[in-house]
């Protein structure tokens, strides 16, 4: 899997992780989360255990990356952390 990353405004950045569940992470100049929707119900579930994404906001991307991985191997959408 790898993200999709697309300029969003000025200096900012649209990470897209689309694995079934499609999630998507707007992201500022600073490289921290600005946002993170869920894109469909599975990406729900996911997300459920961090308010919907909103405890994503304000940290950096890559911890906010690696919060999603676990998530979706603890939900099974992915056999390993080493397999993303």
């Amino acid at each position: 899997m790898r993200p999709r990353i697309a300029s969003f405004r000025a200096n900012s950045f649209v990470v897209s992780l689309d694995v079934n569940p499609s999630i998507e992470l707007k992201i500022n100049s600073l490289e921290k989360v600005i946002s993170c929707s869920a894109l469909n119900d599975e990406a729900k579930d996911v997300l459920a255990e961090m308010e919907g994404g909103k405890d994503l906001k304000g940290t950096d991307i890559d911890v906010a990356v690696n919060a999603l991985i676990g998530a979706l191997v603890r939900h099974g959408y992915l056999d390993s952390i080493s397999s993303a």
